[in-house]
């Protein structure tokens, strides 16, 4: 298979970047943070028919090629890392519409609580809330399995909202090389604006 599309953009980020770090006065929040496993198969190892990308407003797997319902996408290297790309460096092809941005950040924290107990470190260690700024903005990252990548993407479903922005945390847990298969778990606050991901409502 050949890869779909992966091209380098250069843009403005200013007022993006405003946006993900501005204090947000959002509608109060009704959605319940998600917490959900996910496979993923790789840009250059898959057909346009498996799921390659990531959508933080459905909380799914979803298809990249011929739609920009996506945030991020997955690929794999030769030697089977993980490489994750924002909505604006993957193009889908059909012309339609703008891809919005997406800002990723890395995190020494980890994903969940269980990961402290595994690691022998305190319970605090887990990633429990976004961070306000630090994001860089529609840039590849490589993944290290077992260590969270944070994501701010600036959709739609929030475009009224003070601060535009879904906020998620995701850790590659291992991968299939000869399959292009990335397993992974994901933790989205739907909230606009939000940024917690305990369980339950946010409260800020």
């Amino acid at each position: 298979m050949t890869a779909r599309g992966l091209i380098p953009i250069v843009f403005a980020v200013c007022g993006a970047a405003a946006a993900l770090t501005g204090c947000s006065k959002n509608t109060a929040p009704v959605g319940t943070v998600g917490f959900d496993t996910l496979v993923f198969y790789a840009l250059n190892h898959s057909g346009p028919q498996l799921p390659s990308g990531f959508d933080l407003t459905s909380q799914h797997a979803v298809t990249t090629d011929g739609s920009e319902s996506f945030d991020v996408a997955f690929d794999l290297s030769p030697t089977g890392q993980t490489i994750i790309y924002p909505i604006k460096l993957v193009e889908t092809g059909n012309g339609i519409g703008t891809p919005h941005q997406v800002g990723l950040k890395e995190t020494t924290m980890l994903f969940d609580s269980l990961a402290c107990v595994r690691a022998g470190l305190p319970n605090s260690c887990w990633l429990t809330e976004a961070p306000k700024n630090g994001y860089s903005f529609d840039t590849v990252f490589a993944l290290t399995p077992g260590l969270p990548i944070i994501i701010a993407a600036s959709t739609s479903g929030c475009a009224s909202a003070t601060n535009p922005v879904l906020y998620a945390k995701l850790v590659v847990d291992s991968v299939n090389i000869g399959e292009g298969q990335i397993f992974a778990r994901a933790t989205v606050d739907p909230n606009c604006g939000y940024r917690q991901f305990l369980p339950g409502i946010p409260n800020h």
